[in-house]
């Protein structure tokens, strides 16, 4: 039985990242305090160390979190190792799925519609790209793996993503004879 309402606990949930990044910042201006008001410079050190990596740390956050969206649209993304498999129901006005493996891979694009929902474009040599939509199930994984290929753009995602025009952003592209 517990004493705080459930709302209160979905609330802190939810919040948790921000909860504990504020609490960790409010420590770093403390270290910062104490260190500028006692001969102590190890405090000061230390206080700004825990505030620039907590500012980091945030900022690699609301960025991670803008491809994050709630499971909206059908479709089970999976990664294993290298290789990413959409599944997808068999219907007329959805992308099909397919299996890729991530060296596969010759372009990406993000596809925006304007209405907040967007969806990878993946290409490849062996047949018609693979989109899966940003809010099918575990596609929160696919950037995981997209982003260990070399010369991604994913600050160019990202502000297409906040723009919320209709349109395509070329995210990546194998260099011909590269990478």
């Amino acid at each position: 039985m517990s004493f705080v309402r459930p709302e209160v606990i979905d609330a802190f949930s939810r919040h948790r990242i921000r909860i504990m990044a504020g609490l960790a910042l409010l420590f770093g201006v403390l270290c910062v305090w104490r260190g500028l008001t006692t001969p102590a410079p190890f405090y000061t050190v230390l206080g700004v160390g825990i505030c620039i990596l907590t500012i980091a740390l945030w900022i690699a956050h609301r960025q991670r979190a803008a491809f994050y969206h709630e499971v909206t649209q059908p479709g089970i993304v999976q990664i294993d190792e290298a290789q990413i498999r959409y599944f997808t129901p068999d219907h007329h006005d959805l992308p099909l799925g397919g299996v890729i493996d991530r060296d596969a891979i010759t372009r990406i694009d993000l596809v925006s519609g304007g209405d907040g929902r967007a969806r990878w474009a993946l290409y490849h040599a062996d047949g018609p790209p693979i989109s899966i939509p940003l809010a099918a199930e575990g596609a929160d994984q696919l950037l995981d793996i997209l982003m260990q290929l070399p010369g991604i753009e994913v600050g160019a995602a990202l502000s297409a993503l906040n723009r919320g025009r209709p349109g395509i952003v070329s995210v990546w592209s194998r260099v011909p004879g590269g990478s």
